[in-house]
This record gives structure tokens, C-alpha cells and sequence, in this order.
């Protein structure tokens, strides 16, 4: 007849014999026969190794490239040999390889927002195999590559006009833009402006995404003697980790021309949007004038000492 031996792990008998007893059920005779066993210790073994040449990254949209190299270090042949990489979506099977035999594979990779913001990528492949006893073999492989990670926000403020005549509630109209220069969402970024108080928080602002605003400064009587309005604008903001991005500033300068003194001689406000309106320039630099306004004949009907330009 034909007797089956599966060896137990650690199986030290080769190549010394086993005994084998038969006895016979219905006459209880027996027969002794030695057998030398030949164990077949040859080793399977799989391996998985998965590179790449790029050693950082900080760009928005890269494409990273992996090599994987699936390798049987073993002494008998691997079947049905998967290997797969998930963050790339690589799936592949291979039939067989044999002992000593590689298999290569190329995938590729695109880098998102998140995988700067975590501050690294780390990619797994696996691969598994049968042997010819049917065992199943794993192995797998980790790259992690780096972030360079940098927060900034800029800021860039302009006026609309770079000089300006003296002049009780002038107006001068500024723009302000905010932009995320750096490769990190930003949040909470408090813009400000002291000098026309304007204040306001951007939620989130994303790479390369800018905010314009704009706000106004009305000239005072505070300025009499100043040569120049400077009006400095600041943003601040926070990223992921929690960390300041630090404080960015810019000045817009607008100079004073001194004006000359000019009455006009005829007003008439009646609303049809000529000489509605009477001004005094420059009389914001005579503080103690006096204005006396007399009608066509010759009738006195206003008069105002400290007079300008507002009453």
C-alpha cells in the first residue's frame, strides 16, 4: 500500500531511518520495515522593494514616480504573485516567478494639498505569493518622503492718488491685497489698517488665492502741517499647526502740496449740480477766518467766524 509522511516542523530524522510497525487487524501478526525518508528543505522566500528618486517635495501637482522591484529570494517557485501599491491604485498579478527572478513595476503619484499640509507621504506596496505547498508568503515596503513646508502671507497696499492738495474731508481711497504666497492654507488672517479702521478676518485662504479690499482715509484738521499721510496696512494669519505666520507690512505714502488760497465768488445750491456747493480752498490753514456771504444785492444772509468748510 502507499503511506503518506508530513514531517512536523523542526523534522530532524533525515537522514536517519524511521521504523514503520504493520499489524495486521484480524490476526494481530506484524511486520517491521525501515524507510529512509529524504526531506526536501528547500527555502521559499518573496521580497518586495519599492524606490524612488525624489527625496522632498513642496509643489502643488508634482508627479512622483515609484519603482518596485518583486523579487524571489527563495529556492522554489512562487505562483499567483500580487502585488499592489493603494495610495497609486497599483494592482497586479503575476503567474509565477521563479527562484532568483525579478518583477518591475512603475507607478506614479500626484501630490495634493493634504500631502503638503501633513508634512510627509508615506506609501506602502505589498506583494504576496504561494509556494508549491500551498503556504502563503507577504512581504511589503514603505517610502516616506518630506514636506518642505512655508508659511507666508503678503500684502500690498495701495492709494489712489500719490498727492493730494490740502483740503478739510479729502478723501483718499486705498486698496488693500492680501495673498498667500506660501504652499500652506492659511486661516484666521487679521487684516488691518489703523490709520482708516479697517479691520477684517479671511476665514481661510488657500495658496496662491489673494484678497483685494479696499477703505478710505478723510483728511483732518490734524494733518494741517503735514507733508506727507503715511498709512501702513498689516495681515497676520495662522496654518495648520497652529503657528503665526509672522507679521507683513506695507506703506502707502501720499504727499501734501501746499495749495493756495481760493474764494469762490458765486454759489447757488439749487441742485442742478453746478456751484451747488461752496468751498474755500485752503482755508483749512487760516484757522481764525472769518467768511461774511452777501446775495446779489448786496444783503448779508451768512456769516461764521473760525470758519471751514464743514458749517
Amino acid at each position: 500500500g502507499l503511506i503518506a509522511f508530513e514531517p512536523e516542523t523542526g523534522f530532524t530524522a533525515n537522514p536517519q531511518p524511521v521504523t514503520y510497525t504493520m499489524t495486521e487487524i484480524a490476526t494481530n501478526m506484524s511486520d517491521t520495515a525501515k524507510v529512509i525518508i529524504t526531506f526536501n528543505n528547500q527555502v521559499a522566500a518573496l521580497e518586495i522593494e519599492k524606490t524612488t528618486s525624489v527625496s522632498e517635495y513642496s509643489v502643488l501637482g508634482l508627479i512622483i514616480e515609484y519603482n518596485i522591484d518583486v523579487r524571489n529570494t527563495g529556492e522554489v517557485k512562487l505562483t499567483n504573485v500580487d502585488v499592489s501599491d493603494p495610495l497609486t491604485g497599483l494592482s497586479e498579478k503575476v503567474t509565477q516567478i521563479l527562484p532568483g527572478e525579478k518583477v518591475t513595476f512603475t507607478t506614479k503619484y500626484v501630490i495634493k494639498q493634504s500631502d503638503i499640509e501633513s508634512g510627509k507621504l508615506v506609501n506602502m506596496a505589498y506583494a504576496t505569493g504561494t509556494t508549491p505547498t500551498g503556504a502563503t508568503l507577504k512581504d511589503s515596503s514603505v517610502v516616506t518622503i518630506p514636506a518642505v513646508q512655508f508659511a507666508r502671507v503678503d500684502l500690498e497696499k495701495t492709494s489712489d492718488v500719490t498727492e493730494i492738495e490740502y483740503g478739510m474731508d479729502d478723501e483718499i481711497g486705498y486698496t488693500i491685497r492680501v495673498l498667500n504666497s506660501g504652499n500652506l492654507t492659511l486661516n484666521n488672517v487679521l487684516v488691518k489698517d489703523p490709520l482708516t479702521g479697517f479691520e477684517t478676518t479671511i476665514q481661510k485662504l488657500l495658496p496662491g488665492e489673494s484678497q483685494t479690499f479696499t477703505t478710505s482715509y478723510q483728511i483732518k484738521s490734524s494733518d494741517i502741517g503735514n507733508t506727507q499721510i503715511v498709512n501702513v496696512a498689516e495681515v497676520s494669519g495662522f496654518y495648520s499647526s497652529g503657528t503665526a505666520t509672522g507679521l507683513s507690512k506695507d506703506t502707502a505714502v501720499v504727499e501734501i502740496i501746499d495749495c493756495e488760497l481760493f474764494i469762490p465768488e458765486i454759489f447757488s445750491p439749487n441742485g442742478d449740480g453746478i456751484h451747488d456747493f461752496f468751498r474755500v480752498f485752503c482755508i483749512e490753514k487760516y484757522p481764525n477766518a472769518r467768511i461774511e456771504i452777501y446775495n446779489r444785492w448786496g444783503n448779508k444772509v451768512y456769516e461764521k467766524d473760525n470758519y471751514g468748510n464743514t458749517s
